[in-house]
């Protein structure tokens, strides 16, 4: 499944649940998702599957050192929550990755393929426009790209 593409901004709740666009949701055809710190201050979303394949993923890294092993456990695995979707469409995102992702209200979903980030507006804006400088290495790193 890398059907989960796209960007939108969302707005989290009074109860900090955050509506998933249907058209992710639907991409998703799951009834929960699992929620966990993410890279560069955001939260990450995976349906179950591919959930299950990052974990392996971390635990069979042939990269990985005990020490990195064990790091990574931690800092992805740890702080992970199933999280139901409601009849509405809507997820609960846990106290512990709010404050990591520094979530408040406005927010941007963006879907990576395999799984969603979620990020607070404005970090999302400063995390763009710092990176936005590499996307000619990024796309000579690629090498051919097909359209």
């Amino acid at each position: 499944m890398d059907s989960l593409i796209g960007e939108q901004k969302a707005t989290l709740d009074e109860k900090n649940r955050l509506n998933l666009p249907s058209r992710l949701r639907s991409a998703m055809e799951t009834e929960t998702v699992w929620v966990t710190k993410g890279n560069q201050k955001c939260i990450w979303v995976f349906p179950p599957e591919a959930w299950k394949t990052f974990v392996e993923s971390i635990r069979n890294s042939p990269n990985l050192d005990m020490e990195m092993l064990e790091w990574a456990q931690f800092r992805f695995i740890t702080p992970a929550t199933e999280v139901e979707i409601d009849k509405a469409g809507r997820i609960a995102l846990p106290q512990n990755v709010r404050d990591y992702a520094l979530l408040s209200k406005d927010c941007m979903i963006c879907g990576l393929g395999q799984r969603l980030a979620i990020w607070a507006q404005d970090q999302y804006e400063v995390y763009y426009r710092t990176h936005e400088e590499m996307t000619p290495l990024v796309v000579k790193a690629i090498g051919h790209i097909s359209f």
